[in-house]
């Protein structure tokens, strides 16, 4: 089940942070898309303009990763874990841990380009291992992997900016996963 968060006109930048790894969350088991309209004050959120937020009680089987993969669906799994799940939200969150690091004053580029060299060397050997070939198994492997490194620097972050990480949420969507992975 799933429910659409009403937002107030202006959010700061710790809400909308706050409220992004809410639903960065459940990636794996996404059930609804809300757009609701959220004006943002030039420079706020700096490259942050998707004001969707989406807040979860239970993950849904629609997930696009998890039902393609439970599906054997190897090409738009790969798309959802790779281009979405990766590049829309984890290198967001890359990112922010990066300027967090940097006071704020480095910005990455064009997809991600640069982090490599502004991340914890740890950081991104774990990020390396989300990156694998074409088997399902190994697809699943991946995708924990990128849930788990989102839970580490959604941690990181939320420690930082004040606001703590909802770790019941990521349980319950992780026990989800693996019992949908199970059943493959």
């Amino acid at each position: 089940m799933s429910d659409t968060l009403e937002l107030p006109d202006h959010l700061s930048r710790r809400e909308f942070l706050r409220l992004s790894g809410m639903s960065l969350l459940a990636l794996g088991a996404p059930v609804q898309w809300a757009r609701p309209k959220l004006e943002v004050e030039h420079g706020l959120f700096g490259r942050v303009t998707d004001p969707t937020v989406i807040v979860y009680r239970e993950p849904s089987f629609a997930g696009s990763s998890v039902k393609n993969l439970w599906r054997d669906e190897l090409m738009p799994a790969k798309y959802s874990l790779d281009s979405v799940m990766k590049h829309k939200y984890l290198r967001q969150m890359l990112e922010w841990r990066m300027e967090i690091d940097l006071d704020w004053s480095v910005k990455t580029g064009v997809l991600g380009k640069g982090l490599k060299k502004q991340l914890p060397p740890e950081i991104w050997a774990e990020l390396e291992s989300t990156y694998v070939g074409a088997g399902i198994e190994e697809n699943w492997g991946a995708l924990f992997n990128t849930i788990d490194l989102f839970r580490k620097v959604a941690t990181q972050v939320g420690d930082d900016l004040g606001y703590e990480y909802p770790q019941h949420l990521h349980e319950r969507v992780v026990d989800y996963l693996q019992r949908v992975k199970r059943m493959h």
